[in-house]
């Protein structure tokens, strides 16, 4: 499990925007959230898979966990 992504993913476009996923409004206004927490399911084979969520746990919430993305490993500085 990694609960977040690293300064450089976070801080720079071009992978921060590979993370942005749909939720509902009621989540964010918008109908997306950044979501950078994520579980490596693999890392051998050269694939290695993610599942990219988000918590929306706590007072005042849907108390439900969003999944965004499952698939092949994004796009981060060691790759572009």
């Amino acid at each position: 499990l990694a609960s977040r992504e690293s300064d450089t993913v976070r801080n720079r476009d071009k992978f921060s925007d590979k993370r942005v996923f749909k939720v509902p409004e009621e989540v964010s206004p918008t109908g997306d959230v950044p979501m950078y927490a994520h579980i490596k399911l693999d890392s051998e084979y050269g694939i290695c898979p993610r599942l990219y969520f988000y918590s929306d746990l706590g007072p005042g919430t849907t108390n439900r966990i969003y999944i965004g993305y499952l698939g092949r490993h994004l796009p981060v500085q060691g790759t572009n």
